[in-house]
């Protein structure tokens, strides 16, 4: 569901930003104990299996943390703006195109 864009916005370039904050009960091996940590996903991640999974392979857990399952799961929605001004001078080119008229 898209988030309502205020009028303050207006001529501003935005994007919705969306991410999974979740809650992964660790067993940690150095320390011998079951801790929590949590970590931050880009994108909506809805599905526990999956999040397991980027929790092993992704390297966002700290060194000797074993993931053994989703506390808990939230997943956020952010919109962003950013004046066009700001967009020009932070943006990257990655393309240009020119037109010319020969008239």
């Amino acid at each position: 569901m898209a988030i309502k864009r205020p009028r303050s916005i207006r001529g501003m370039i935005t994007r919705e930003i969306t991410s999974t904050i979740a809650v992964i009960r660790c067993y940690d091996d150095f320390n011998h104990i079951e801790r929590d940590q949590t970590i931050t996903i880009s994108g909506k991640c809805i599905n526990d299996a999956m999040l397991m999974d980027i929790a092993r392979k992704s390297g966002s857990l700290e060194m000797g943390l074993i993931p053994l399952g989703v506390r808990s799961k939230e997943i956020k929605t952010e919109l962003r703006a950013m004046s066009i001004e700001n967009f020009m001078k932070y943006s990257e080119i990655i393309d240009t195109e020119t037109e010319t008229d020969a008239s």
